[in-house]
C-alpha cells in the first residue's frame, strides 16, 4: 500500500509542475520563438527520463533515490507543460488558415502515440525472468529513449519558425511580458481552456493509475494464490507418502525380515 502511494505521489508531481512549464514556456515561446521554446523543453524531457533509468536503488543511497525520482518527475512535468501547448501553437501557426484545427489535433494524436510505445517498450522487457526485469530490466525503456530525443532535437532544429511569429517580431509587436499581458486580456478565456482541459483531460488521469493499481493487485492476488496451491500440492503429496509409509511399514518390515 506504502509503495503504490509513493508511486501516485510520483506520478502527481508530474502533472503539478505542467502549470508552471506552460508558464515559463509560453513566456519563452513568445519572446524568443516558438522553435526555441520547443528545443527547451524536448532537452529538459530527454534528460529527465534518461536519468530515471539512471537512477540510484534505495539500498545504495536510501531516500536519495526517491528524492531524486520526484524531482526528475517535476522537469517532467515543467517540460510537459510547455510541450505540448507549444506543439499545438507552432503547428496551428504554420498550418493554413482553412486547415488550422485540423492539423492541431495530430498534436494530440502524438500524446496516444506516446502511450501505445511506451507500454509496448515495457511490455518486451516485461519477456525478461522477474529477477532480471526488477534489478535492471526496468531501466532499459528511459535509457533507449535517448535516441528518440536525440532525433527529435535534430528535428526541431530544423524546422522553420512559425509565419506568425516572425511576422509579429519584424513588427515589433510582440511583447515583454507576454504572460502578464494574456491574463490582462484574456482571462475568460484562459479560465475557460484550463476548466475544459480538467473536464478532458482530468478523468483520463484519474482513471489511468486507478487502472494500472488494480492491475498490479490482481497480479499479486494471481501469485499469491499460485503459491498457496502449489503448497496445498506438495502438503497433499507428502501427506499422501507418509500415510502410505505408514500403511505398508508392518508389510516393509515382515519383508526385511523374509
Amino acid at each position: 500500500m506504502i509503495g503504490t502511494l509513493g508511486a501516485f505521489a510520483a506520478f502527481a508531481m508530474g502533472f503539478i509542475a505542467r502549470p508552471l512549464g506552460g508558464v515559463v514556456f509560453g513566456h519563452i515561446g513568445d519572446r524568443y520563438g516558438r522553435r526555441a521554446s520547443l528545443v527547451w523543453t524536448l532537452l529538459i524531457m530527454g534528460f529527465a527520463t534518461f536519468g530515471i533509468g539512471l537512477l540510484p536503488t534505495y539500498d545504495r543511497v536510501g531516500l536519495w533515490a526517491p528524492a531524486a525520482l520526484v524531482a526528475l518527475r517535476l522537469l517532467q512535468g515543467v517540460a510537459s507543460g510547455g510541450e505540448w501547448g507549444g506543439g499545438v501553437l507552432m503547428i496551428s501557426e504554420s498550418a493554413p488558415p482553412e486547415k488550422r484545427g485540423y492539423y492541431a489535433a495530430w498534436s494530440q494524436l502524438g500524446v496516444g502515440g506516446g502511450f501505445v510505445l511506451s507500454s509496448a517498450a515495457f511490455l518486451a522487457v516485461q519477456a525478461l525472468p522477474h529477477e532480471q526485469f526488477i534489478s535492471w530490466g526496468w531501466r532499459l525503456p528511459f535509457l533507449a529513449s535517448i535516441l528518440i530525443f536525440a532525433i527529435g532535437v535534430y528535428i526541431r532544429r530544423s524546422l522553420p519558425e512559425s509565419r506568425e511569429f516572425e511576422s509579429a517580431e519584424k513588427a515589433g509587436t510582440t511583447s515583454h511580458m507576454p504572460v502578464l499581458e494574456a491574463i490582462r486580456r484574456y482571462p475568460k478565456e484562459i479560465l475557460m481552456a484550463m476548466g475544459l482541459h480538467v473536464a478532458e483531460n482530468g478523468g483520463a488521469r484519474l482513471h489511468l493509475p486507478r487502472v494500472l493499481a488494480r492491475l498490479r493487485q490482481v497480479r499479486r492476488h494471481s501469485q499469491l494464490d499460485d503459491a498457496h496451491r502449489r503448497h496445498a500440492c506438495d502438503g497433499d503429496r507428502n501427506g499422501g507418502d507418509a500415510r502410505m509409509g505408514q500403511a505398508l511399514g508392518p508389510h516393509r518390515s515382515q519383508a526385511r525380515l523374509h
